[in-house]
């Protein structure tokens, strides 16, 4: 990614060009997400304000490169919704996540490229808002045209049904995204197991819960933190919590 924005800047020194900017700021915005889901506070917002000097100037010079308010939405939303941090150094920042909400949704409709990932990244953002419903109209829009659905839209689909308490799709839903995972996401694939587990208890399948709990438990031992990125929703923390007093109730 460094390379990528050192590349961009690069051509910067000779060319005002707005896609040019789009596409650093768009790196910034990747690595400050990133940072993010690493608890990385600071480094996270300083990106995403290098991001936003960039895309505000690919807008200017661009008004109908709409790609671009994906990463404004995402900003504006995420900067104070989750970064308990910044939050409390920086306590007069606006609660903007309307905006963001606003500007994601515009880049869902009139983006040359980004639409899906406008639509998993708004679905996303009202999963964490509290609106399910909603969320549950965007997830739909990205996981049925695109097949096979991505990892990302997978989860986001399995959470939302495990909201709706639809304990049969949920096993369905997060069985299919475990086999798709990556054998370096280990803590994705303990939460696939979790959520399995708690399906099978919820449709009385003891000794299947069991079993998944179990197996996720012993996976948990071997994730390695530094190697792996927290989700957007729950940190690993939370989910192994969650696993722990499933077992429990297994017991």
């Amino acid at each position: 990614m460094k390379r990528a924005i050192d590349a961009g800047k690069c051509q910067l020194d000779s060319s005002d060009e707005p896609w040019i900017h789009f596409h650093v700021g768009s790196a910034y915005s990747y690595r400050a997400m990133a940072r993010f889901r690493r608890h990385n506070w600071i480094g996270a917002f300083l990106d995403g304000r290098r991001s936003i000097d960039h895309l505000k100037k690919a807008l200017k010079g661009d008004p109908k490169l709409y790609d671009v308010y994906f990463g404004l939405g995402g900003y504006h939303y995420w900067r104070t919704a989750r970064a308990g941090f910044i939050r409390a150094v920086a306590f007069w920042m606006p609660d903007r996540r309307e905006l963001g909400l606003r500007q994601m949704e515009l880049a869902a409709r009139h983006s040359r490229y980004i639409r899906n990932g406008a639509l998993h990244g708004i679905a996303l953002s009202l999963y964490d808002a509290g609106e399910f419903e909603r969320a549950v109209v965007f997830n739909t829009q990205v996981v049925g045209p695109i097949e096979p659905a991505t990892n990302g839209s997978l989860y986001m689909r399995g959470r939302l049904l495990a909201r709706r308490q639809d304990w049969s799709n949920v096993e369905v839903t997060f069985k299919t995204l475990l086999e798709k995972l990556p054998p370096r996401s280990v803590g994705y694939q303990v939460e696939c197991k979790y959520w399995i587990a708690r399906a099978s208890h919820e449709l009385g399948r003891e000794q299947d819960a069991r079993e998944w709990a179990a197996e996720a438990l012993a996976q948990s031992e071997t994730r390695q933190p530094d190697l792996e990125l927290e989700s957007a929703l729950d940190t690993f923390g939370t989910i192994y919590q969650r696993l722990v007093a499933l077992q429990q109730v297994l017991q």
